[in-house]
């Protein structure tokens, strides 16, 4: 059986993305975004569904089932309850603080979202079967993600986002989810009035980066602050999480507007934070809005914990992107012996949950199914990339080698900044050994140097380092397999003054660790560096610039050498170098 899922079918979205499940096993999946080269791109994902089919060998005609993670639906009602407080009141506050955005941005929605654009299935234009669409709930697309790859037959799952609408259409923010022999089933939702991925996104605008993209700068920005400053003024306005219920955050409304920055910096919340920052400082204000959401999902999870007596955890959605809040549940709650976290954690991932929940609905077949590599995206041979090294022979100068891992621990020792570009491409936002830049952890310089000329992102912001996972266990304190990136370790004091690139300010790192079976290229990348410097791990960081996507041909590769972000390219069997660079 043949199973295309989607994160939407209509232009409604953010992060679109396409997946193949055959049989019941994950054949493929990319995000929209890799070939048009905007990222976080809402459009229907033709490319990546035309990716999905080429690397199969199949037709449209063979595919037997489309499975939607987003319901078919443009009109999503919040959750009216009295819990929620006092709705038009909420509004009527709105409409006083800023009379000309808000009408100007609720005409904007109605417009353009309810009548603009109704609801259009975009497979309908490619001669599919509307027959063959199936729609799945959105966070249950997001449980059926990590439950179907995480490798347990029994878990708790919890999902944790801004909001998305459940099967009605109504606005819910995640929930937690009992997962038993195959068996998805909702325990209890966490409705969009409690929020805490709003919140933190809100907090997010507010420190001036981006909805939807910023949210790890706040992260990486709260380790330079000082959390206990203001944090009982920031939890006055943040939801609470009390005797096993979810309580509205007193701003839940204007959370909810963040997408539009004009009018959510108008409403009491944003003037709040606004005042907030100017009296402490963006850096505090990060700190606070960070241990508040690690706050309330450790209380929220180990709740959840007390009546589901399992030993395992399986986690999804953008909230769980957070590494520091993943770190503090891994290390916090022995009750879970094991904790996996999708790769795509937000919405892109979407796809591969709906697709896998389909297929397990239509079959009722299931086992477990831990998934070790992220690498499910399309693969170049030397062919191909010395087709496009070719295309720039005026700019670069290559060569082929007979090891590619060990030329290429030597040139990260010898202190090069390198593009890594080898295999099939990672699944979701982190560079794992696919589409990596990678240099050397031991020099501080070495970070600032790709911050500020390379990568031209804020000064602020962490690098991780890959490792090899028999290794991980002395540098990153109660490190096993952590393959995705997606949990944060303290670093030993002996270890820091050995790794400094590889460090933030907080003395945590989020370390990938690679297994030799998983990817043998990188490992014995690697490996190679290890064995001239004594370090068994490599500075990582995704090989992109600053507001662009993941590279994904060898052309997007070659061009970041051109421009500067690397100083040589390891892509399939060559070398590449600037020619100014000889």
């Amino acid at each position: 059986m043949n199973i295309i899922g989607l994160s939407d079918v209509n232009n409604l979205h953010h992060d679109n993305s396409a997946a193949l499940v055959q049989d019941g096993k994950l054949i493929f999946a990319a995000s929209e975004e890799r070939f048009t080269r905007r990222k976080h791109d809402p459009s229907f994902p033709l490319n990546a569904l035309n990716a999905c089919l080429d690397y199969a060998g199949l037709s449209i005609n063979d595919i037997d089932y489309f499975a939607v993670g987003w319901p078919k639906t443009t009109f999503y009602p919040y959750l009216f309850t009295r819990k929620a407080g006092d709705v038009p009141g909420a509004v009527f506050s709105l409409l006083k603080s800023n009379p000309l955005a808000f009408v100007k941005h609720s005409l904007w929605s109605l417009g353009d979202k309810l009548i603009g654009r109704q609801f259009q299935n975009k497979l309908e234009v490619l001669g599919v079967d509307l027959g063959k669409v199936e729609y799945i709930s959105h966070h249950l697309a997001h449980a059926a993600s990590a439950y179907r790859l995480s490798g347990f037959d029994e878990c708790l799952t919890v999902i944790g986002d801004t909001f998305g609408p459940d099967k009605d259409g109504t606005l819910i923010s995640g929930g937690a989810y009992l997962c038993q022999h195959g068996e998805i089933e909702r325990i209890a939702p966490i409705p969009a009035y409690a929020s805490v991925g709003s919140f933190y996104t809100a907090v997010t605008v507010a420190l001036g980066f981006s909805f939807g993209d910023g949210e790890g700068k706040t992260m990486g920005l709260a380790a330079y602050g000082d959390p206990d400053i203001c944090y009982d003024e920031m939890w006055e306005i943040a939801p609470h999480f009390e005797n096993g219920e979810w309580v509205a955050s007193p701003a839940w409304l204007d959370f909810a507007l963040a997408l539009n920055r004009e009018l959510f910096m108008s409403t009491p919340a944003g003037k709040k934070l606004t005042s907030m920052i100017a009296r402490y400082s963006d850096k505090d204000v990060a700190a606070a809005v960070q241990r508040i959401l690690e706050n309330l999902m450790i209380s929220y999870v180990s709740y959840l914990s007390e009546d589901v007596k399992l030993s395992k955890l399986a986690l999804a959605g953008g909230l769980f992107l957070n590494i520091k809040t993943n770190g503090r549940l891994a290390m916090e709650l022995p009750q879970f012996d094991d904790i996996f976290i999708h790769p795509h954690a937000g919405d892109g991932g979407t796809s591969v949950g709906a697709a896998l929940e389909l297929y397990y609905q239509k079959t009722k077949e299931w086992e477990p199914v831990q998934m070790r590599s992220a690498a499910l995206g399309r693969e170049y041979s030397d062919e191909e990339i010395e087709q496009a090294l070719a295309k720039f022979s005026d700019e670069i100068i290559y060569e082929r080698v007979d090891d590619i891992s060990r030329v290429t621990g030597e040139r990260v020792a010898d202190g090069k900044v390198v593009g890594w570009f080898q295999g099939r491409a990672e699944w979701g936002p982190r560079a794992l050994g696919s589409r990596s830049v990678v240099a050397d952890p031991r020099k501080l310089e070495t970070k600032e140097r790709i911050n500020n000329r390379m990568k031209r992102r804020d000064w602020f912001m962490p690098f991780a380092p890959s490792t090899l996972e028999d290794k991980a266990w002395e540098y990153f304190s109660g490190c096993g397999s952590s393959p995705f990136m997606l949990l944060g370790f303290d670093v030993p004091d002996d270890k820091v003054e050995l790794i400094p690139a590889a460090i933030h300010i907080d003395g945590t790192a989020r370390p990938q660790t690679v297994a030799e079976d998983v990817n043998p290229l990188y490992y014995n990348m690697i490996a190679r560096f290890h064995e001239l410097t004594g370090i068994p791990l490599v500075l990582n960081t995704s090989f992109n610039r600053h507001g662009l996507p993941l590279v994904e041909t060898p052309q997007d590769a070659i061009e970041h050498l051109t421009w500067g972000c690397v100083d040589e390219l390891a892509i399939g069997s060559f070398i590449a170098q600037r020619r100014e660079e000889r």
